[in-house]
């Protein structure tokens, strides 16, 4: 079992670099963390939440509940507002691409014990078949004036969606972590923002036939290329599955998705991209989709979610 220092002052880098493998383990049960990282800590300093597979949640638009003990008897003892400083940042870990859970699934050969029960499990309860997998983590720095013993961090975004985990208040003068990265240098809130997802769209599909191939229209805003503001930009989540060409004229997005082999993906999401970069009011225009001789393939279906 790994074993980590009460204080929760250590570097960014540090607290990535030993929290991913508790990412894996959370990965692989393809829920939430039922405690913070670390699972104790002193009132005042900086824990982890880890709230699973979450796809709107952002360091602005989530608030912040503790109470005190657990069940029916608990009892709120701090609320954290939107934007208020103690929220440090929220942020998605990604699984390693190279890692025996996704490549177990990529390949049907099961490298390490029980890989493939366990993607099969994520996949089945959790995401949908959606192999984009990450964990969303919140970073939060603890009031000081939390009693001892066990408390709940409620996460919860502007859409009511919530998470949550438990921590253990033991005794003790805490503070908010530093951060500090290689030679010591304390990252400031706006380097924390940097590695933050920023405001998007998510291009999901849907139909009765798996398609080898999508042509797709996007319509939007004008962007800074045209006299808007912005500038649109591709994303695509599983590079490994797909392959994403695109191009934007300022107003209009044209994309073409296909397979990195041979094989028809087993399931149509995992053609989903993303679109950002500050582009406003994204629609699909058209779409047509192809098999793998290159014919047409009806009722495939694309749309468009914003996500703050």
């Amino acid at each position: 079992m790994l074993k980590f220092t009460k204080s929760a002052k250590a570097s960014l880098n540090h607290q990535l670099r030993i929290y991913l493998p508790i990412l894996v383990a959370l990965v692989i049960t393809g829920c939430g963390g039922s405690k913070t990282f670390n699972d104790y800590a002193r009132a005042g300093d900086t824990v982890a939440v880890a709230g699973g597979w979450q796809q709107n949640f952002n360091r602005e638009n989530i608030s912040i509940t503790i109470k005190q003990g657990v069940g029916p008897g608990s009892q709120i003892v701090a609320t954290i507002p939107q934007g208020d400083a103690a929220i440090r940042g929220s942020i998605n870990l990604y699984a390693d691409p190279l890692s025996s859970i996704i490549v177990s699934r990529e390949t049907g050969i099961e490298f390490t014990p029980f890989a493939n029960t366990y993607q099969q499990t994520i996949s089945s309860n959790f995401t949908s078949g959606d192999k984009d997998w990450y964990q969303t983590t919140v970073f939060v720095d603890l009031p000081a004036n939390l009693g001892l013993g066990v408390h709940q961090v409620i996460v919860q975004n502007s859409q009511g969606q919530t998470f949550s985990s438990n921590v253990e208040i033991i005794d003790g003068t805490g503070s908010p972590s530093t951060f500090s990265a290689v030679n010591s240098t304390e990252l400031s809130p706006e380097q924390i923002a940097g590695i933050s997802r920023l405001p998007h769209f998510t291009v999901d599909f849907t139909g009765t036939t798996i398609p080898h191939a999508i042509e797709l229209t996007l319509a939007h805003d004008p962007d800074s290329t045209a006299g808007g503001t912005g500038k649109a930009y591709a994303v695509n989540p599983i590079g490994y599955k797909k392959n994403l060409s695109w191009t934007d004229d300022g107003t209009q997005m044209k994309v073409i998705l296909i397979p990195t082999t041979s094989t028809t993906p087993d399931n149509i999401r995992d053609y989903k991209f993303y679109v950002t970069g500050a582009v406003n009011n994204l629609i699909v225009s058209s779409i047509a989709a192809y098999d793998l001789n290159g014919d047409s393939v009806v009722n495939v279906q694309a749309s468009t979610t914003a996500s703050n």
